[in-house]
């Protein structure tokens, strides 16, 4: 259903590109030893990049795909650990800045048990969220088929009008637009704020990810008196987007159609390790499942011709 409705371009250099928050995340994993009869933490560290969109990207570079980012770090040991691992990863890094200006890359702190899982360290100097319209080239945009969109780089300006910005040369270009709201409370203002810069995006865009909350509180604020719970899909639908695709339920995704179709996908039973990042996993192998059935038909369509 979904990829009947896509149209991906064809003769284009880089299968997708990604935008988002670009930062780094410390793990910590938790250990105690006892060492002359006293505990001693013995717990590590383990370094990795953090942002949906980024490791999104890393994970279909992985795959084989031609990936390429937006983005900006600071010009800094964490900053250039980053946007070497993406390069050696084969990634275009043409669209990301490294800042000169003082602005920081930010780091995230992650912790292995459940109830404390993430403590940003988000400050005021930090580089992703300087991302500004300048920094956005038409030129790379181009040569993609398609842009994924993080709703994390909405939240603070400049980055949030850069992303406007990318939306429309990526409209213009033809792209197909993927946007996942990827709501993050921490870093936002207000609920009313997020709806606002979310709405715009998705209406946007070919494709939205969201929850059932996140789409909830789109509807809270635009729709306060008439809440149905597809009040605001349908609004989308009445712009560019081509299908919804609810996410992140215990027992299934919905994915519902311009045409008015809904699908249900079930989930496979199976024990949890550990859900950071299950997003992230979601987006990317419906991205890669989703391009290689398209790019095997176009393939059947050359043998048939």
């Amino acid at each position: 259903m979904v990829m009947n409705s896509l149209i991906f371009e064809k003769d284009r250099e880089l299968d997708i590109i990604a935008m988002g928050k670009l930062c780094g995340s410390l793990f910590v994993y938790a250990g105690w030893s006892k060492i002359h009869n006293k505990a001693v933490c013995t717990g590590s560290f383990k370094k990795n990049i953090e942002g949906t969109a980024a490791n999104i990207t890393a994970a279909l570079a992985k795959r084989g795909m031609k990936t390429g980012y937006i983005g900006r770090v600071g010009d800094d040991d964490y900053g250039r650990t980053i946007f070497n691992y993406l390069r050696n990863l084969r990634v275009d890094t043409s669209g990301i800045i490294r800042d000169s200006k003082g602005y920081i890359t930010g780091i995230d702190s992650l912790r292995e048990t459940s109830s404390e899982n993430l403590l940003p360290t988000y400050l005021n100097k930090i580089a992703d969220f300087k991302l500004s319209i300048r920094d956005i080239k038409e030129d790379f945009l181009k040569q993609a088929r398609t842009l994924l969109l993080s709703g994390t780089i909405l939240a603070k300006s400049p980055s949030r009008e850069a992303a406007l910005a990318a939306l429309e040369y990526a409209r213009r270009n033809h792209l197909v637009i993927l946007f996942d709201m990827d709501h993050r409370p921490y870093l936002w203002g207000s609920e009313e704020e997020a709806a606002v810069y979310y709405s715009l995006a998705a209406e946007k865009s070919d494709v939205v990810f969201g929850t059932k909350e996140e789409l909830g509180m789109l509807e809270d604020f635009s729709y306060p008196h008439d809440r149905n719970g597809f009040s605001m899909m349908n609004r989308c639908f009445q712009s560019h987007t081509k299908s919804v695709i609810i996410k992140n339920e215990r027992d299934h995704s919905w994915i519902y159609s311009k045409e008015g179709n809904r699908v249900n996908k079930r989930i496979y039973s199976t024990k949890a390790v550990n859900t950071l990042s299950a997003n992230d996993a979601f987006i990317e192998a419906f991205i890669y499942r989703t391009m290689k059935i398209k790019r095997e038909q176009t393939e059947q369509e050359k043998v048939e011709h």
